[in-house]
């Protein structure tokens, strides 16, 4: 389903209630932009209450210029997902960019087959997303990350979970990509866990941002490290895997973070941290 709209007017509202989407066990070998919903354009959307298994091709949900949207109670079960595929991508701002709140979402069962970096979870190139009990199980990837962001993008997330993570080679997790720095956070966690990560990519890749941290458990991470099975080994030493917990990339460039009342439990790697900029814990 493709919703477009006129930009700059806001005239439209459209609601969606109780949808069942129920798709192949075949796996596309394309992808498509907006398996269940793309967005482009100035409207309201609303969608409560969704239900869909074996979702494949690309992107789950894309909101491309400025919609504003609410998408509540979603249970999605086994994703795939080809190249730059994350559950929810915004893109292409018009001005403010896409404003997107995900409130109760439970999600199982992710493959992500990619060449190249693509976050699992969420994309945000420009414009705002706000996450609350987010709950994802089992993600399997070749280059995935979780979440990422660029273009002065923001992630604010909530009251989640994330276990069970997968991927073939070692690439950041969250990956704050943003090219300007602002005194407001553009990633911000809040109670939120972490846990039984496979792959040895570093945790936070900061490139001029700030991010804040608060009351969250990050254990078992680089589990890799147990069986000498990571691909890190065979690989020289790079900005992805350099350090187990946070990397900042410019030292030219500012960018900071605060990290209160978190658990780190078992991280396994090689430093913690760099320390070419600021960690405030």
């Amino acid at each position: 389903m493709y919703i477009y709209a006129n930009d700059g007017t806001y005239k439209s509202n459209v609601n969606i209630y109780n949808i069942t989407q129920v798709c192949s066990y075949e796996r596309n070998q394309f992808s498509t932009e907006g398996t269940f919903m793309g967005v482009s354009g100035s409207l309201y959307l609303l969608i409560d209450t969704y239900f869909g298994e074996y979702l494949s091709t690309g992107p789950f949900m894309v909101f491309e210029r400025d919609p504003i949207a609410t998408i509540k109670r979603v249970n999605a079960n086994y994703i795939y997902s080809k190249e730059d595929g994350p559950l929810v991508k915004t893109y292409n701002p018009k001005s403010r960019g896409a404003n997107v709140s995900l409130y109760v979402f439970h999600i199982n069962h992710i493959i992500q087959e990619n060449v190249f970096y693509s976050a699992s979870i969420i994309s945000t190139i420009g414009g705002k997303i706000k996450i609350d009990y987010l709950y994802v199980d089992d993600v399997q990837g070749y280059n995935s990350g979780l979440i990422y962001l660029e273009n002065n993008g923001v992630t604010i997330m909530r009251t989640s979970s994330f276990k069970n993570i997968y991927s073939k080679w070692p690439v950041p997790l969250f990956y704050a990509n943003n090219n300007e720095f602002y005194y407001e956070p553009s990633f911000y966690i809040n109670e939120f866990t972490l846990s039984n990560v496979q792959e040895d990519g570093v945790i936070f890749f900061i490139n001029s941002c700030y991010i804040e941290v608060h009351h969250s458990l990050f254990e078992n991470i680089h589990e890799c490290f147990l069986d000498n099975s990571c691909k890190s080994f065979s690989e020289e030493l790079n900005d992805n895997f350099e350090t187990s917990i946070i990397f900042f990339n410019d030292i030219n460039k500012q960018s900071n973070s605060t990290i209160n009342y978190c658990t780190f439990d078992h991280i396994y790697g090689s430093m913690n941290y760099d320390k070419k900029n600021i960690l405030y814990i």
